[in-house]
């Protein structure tokens, strides 16, 4: 566990030699934002920029239109006209441009009816209109301009009398789009497939639809060459590849899932962790699965292949006919007893109880019982291969560090300002939107969170190795926002739905623009892009400090940087990935806790620094051996339990910087004591108790120490 403290103790002292990694990333700053003064509507949801007559094209659901912006001045976007959307169909869903043509996609009523593709100049006037499948979603230009393509979901309705098929249309513009060539990309040829597509780990679960029905296209991206389309289909967790010349569907890819049972994956699945449903950060792992469900997808090209960067965002279908979204705690979701021995554990509130599944995954031998479990999206950002291959996912990097910078906002939702830990329990901070941009010589991955809101920015040049740069959000959770126009200048930006990069060729100011439309407060902001110089790295030093049956590895940095990237080896072993969270004028110290270890036993670590472009360095090596006592802390602690969840045995250490009168005893939910763990007067020093539970029951139990004035807490989850 990363701990931000600083140690004073008697250890093996390793100097590290100065080490430099110089790179640059785009650091980005709020300019401009124009406000339509309606909340929670859909006021501005998609945006699409015509750098010819420097124009933002933004669909607006609230107003059944397409908003016409000048962005000639990003800092005072003005509105310059609306395209009414009821003289098209029932209502503009996305909009692309592309030399001077603007393309619009255009739901029918009701949504079950063949939509179309609406075609404008950039005046707002029209040019044609060509038929589209059922309720095309998103709409998009291919790079060179000669198609147009539209993801078209196909909703059923909600007692599923209808459920038209899900397809891509494709309108070919070589003779112009007064002469343009419609073809439709279908999934017929999937019909009959169901039960091999299923065994594949493909969703196809609509009651009574066949596979063409079932899929649901969500987003599109286009290879560079504008050769292949690359299809979201969010509720079916798989990916559709598509030829564009010739409209065929070439694969469907099964896109797996996330075991959040490994540490890397951890999550916080609940909204109400503690006694008297109150919320808490409780970031841990839990044998769950998590469903990709990728909503929005960008392509990018390194030395000659395609790569794909999803936002995992998570959905569920919510229908008459068909409700898939139950919480693990509800009697209607029982868990297999021989998988799930410790079910009432789970099932409680303070852990997976509150946690939104799908009931229509996991129940494997069909007995009525689920023997897995499945959740909604994947809280990340993922990268594939041209193949649908997974490469890299970010897995619990967004929670964890959104836990560090936003320690009071976590799991926020977007349309209540004071909502701590309120998304836990769902999708967490629900990224939605990505785009992809090369800029200050690099490839970056742009990620907009659709609930707690801001910019998740990685470096992914390297698709096998892609690293978080900065985090950048302009919202003010301090503002009450609900039925206040007034308010929603202040707060900025609430559920960013689109995220849109010009490069600075194209840009009014000759910097590049990074553009949200956000649809909670129905807004659209404007950040300015420069290549921000980071800093070379200098280490300063790394010491092993042995314990009782623990070891600390200390070490710092001395300049201030946001981009320490550390990774540690225990005997050749990688134990652990280690970040900064954030600027510090004076560096960053670091602390890891190694608490797999055994006393009398010497061990040997390596401290590496890994570079922003992948490159590693080895800083130094330390070995310890873990002892009774060892050095004198300089705070009082209470350290996380490990294990935890545990069965039937954990270990927990507390620090004393100094001679205490100590009590650590053990509760269960009722507040009855359980065990007493430490008592009366202790040394200076770290020390370790040992809890028993093998004759309890599974179920939650708190860790309360007393040391002097200091007083902490933790929660224990016993799974048996």
């Amino acid at each position: 566990m990363l701990r931000a403290t600083r140690f004073l103790m008697l250890s093996l002292v390793l100097m590290m030699s100065l080490s430099s990694a110089w790179a640059v990333g785009p650091e980005l700053t709020l300019v401009g934002q124009y406000q339509t003064g309606i909340f929670d509507a859909g006021a501005c949801e998609i945006s699409a920029y015509d750098p010819a007559s420097q124009r933002l094209f933004v669909v607006s659901s609230a107003a059944s239109s397409i908003l016409v912006l000048d962005l000639s001045n990003p800092a005072v976007p003005t509105l310059i006209t609306t395209i009414n959307g009821a003289l098209y169909g029932a209502a503009f869903n996305s909009v692309d441009v592309h030399n001077g043509v603007v393309a619009a996609a255009v739901e029918a009523n009701p949504k079950q009816n063949p939509g179309s593709i609406v075609f404008f100049d950039t005046n707002g006037g029209f040019l044609n209109q060509v038929a589209a499948g059922a309720l095309p979603d998103m709409i998009t230009f291919t790079p060179d301009g000669r198609y147009v393509l539209a993801a078209n979901e196909g909703e059923p309705a909600s007692n599923y009398s209808v459920d038209p098929e899900g397809t891509v249309t494709i309108v070919d513009l070589i003779g112009g789009v007064m002469s343009p060539v419609v073809m439709t990309a279908s999934f017929s040829a999937y019909v009959g497939q169901e039960a091999a597509l299923r065994a594949q780990g493909i969703r196809i679960f609509g009651p009574g639809s066949n596979a063409a029905q079932d899929f649901e296209p969500e987003y599109i991206a286009v290879d560079a060459a504008s050769l292949i389309a690359y299809v979201t289909l969010q509720e079916n967790n798989a990916m559709a590849i598509i030829d564009i010349a010739t409209a065929t569907v070439t694969n469907i890819k099964a896109l797996g899932f996330i075991d959040r049972s490994l540490p890397h994956n951890s999550f916080d699945p609940s909204d109400r962790d503690l006694p008297g449903n109150l919320p808490a950060i409780e970031i841990g792992t839990w044998p769950v699965f998590g469903m990709y469900n990728p909503d929005a997808i960008a392509s990018y090209e390194v030395n000659g292949m395609t790569y794909l960067v999803t936002a995992n965002e998570g959905d569920a279908r919510e229908y008459s006919a068909l409700t898939e979204a139950v919480r693990v705690g509800n009697a209607a979701y029982p868990l297999d007893p021989t998988v799930f021995p410790n079910a009432a554990t789970l099932k409680n509130n303070l852990n997976l109880g509150r946690l939104n599944v799908t009931n229509k995954l996991g129940d494997t031998d069909n007995d009525g019982d689920f023997d897995a479990i499945y959740t909604f999206g994947g809280r990340s950002l993922s990268i594939w291969d041209q193949n649908g291959n997974l490469v890299f996912d970010s897995g619990n990097q967004f929670e964890t560090r959104l836990s560090n910078m936003l320690p009071t906002e976590f799991n926020s939702n977007n349309s209540a300002n004071q909502s701590f830990d309120s998304r836990s329990d769902d999708k967490g901070p629900e990224p939605e939107a990505v785009t992809v941009a090369e800029v200050c010589g690099r490839w970056f991955a742009f990620i907009g969170l659709e609930r707690v809101g801001g910019i998740f920015i990685y470096d992914v040049t390297d698709p096998f190795n892609p690293y978080y740069v900065d985090y950048k959000t302009s919202r003010d959770f301090s503002v009450i926002v609900a039925n206040n126009p007034a308010a929603l200048a202040a707060v900025v930006e609430l559920g960013p739905e689109g995220i849109l990069w010009v490069d600075a060729a194209n840009s009014p100011t000759g910097l590049p623009l990074l553009i949200m439309s956000n649809e909670i407060n129905g807004s659209v902001t404007i950040y300015s892009a420069m290549c921000d110089e980071i800093l070379p790295v200098e280490f300063g030093n790394f010491e092993a400090v042995a314990g009782n049956g623990e070891v600390t590895l200390n070490w710092s940095t001395r300049t201030e940087q946001d981009n320490d990237h550390f990774e540690i080896t225990r005997d050749g072993v990688i134990m652990a990935n280690v970040q900064s969270f954030g600027n510090s004028a004076d560096g960053h110290a670091y602390s890891w806790f190694d608490r797999t270890v055994d006393n009398g036993v010497s061990y040997a670590y390596e401290l590496t620094s890994v570079a922003l472009d992948g490159t590693r360095e080895l800083l130094a090596t330390a070995s310890a051996t873990p002892t009774a006592q060892a050095g004198v802390p300089t705070m009082f602690a209470l350290q996380a339990a490990y294990p935890n969840p545990f069965n039937p045995t954990t270990t927990i250490s507390f620090s004393l910087p100094e001679a205490s009168d100590v009590s650590l005893k053990v509760f269960d939910m009722n507040g009855r004591e359980i065990a007493t763990l430490a008592s009366g007067i202790k040394q200076a020093g770290t020390h370790a108790a040992n809890f028993d539970a093998a004759q309890l029951a599974s179920g939650i139990y708190f860790a309360r120490l007393n040391a002097g004035a200091f007083s902490a807490s933790q929660k224990l989850v016993l799974m048996k």
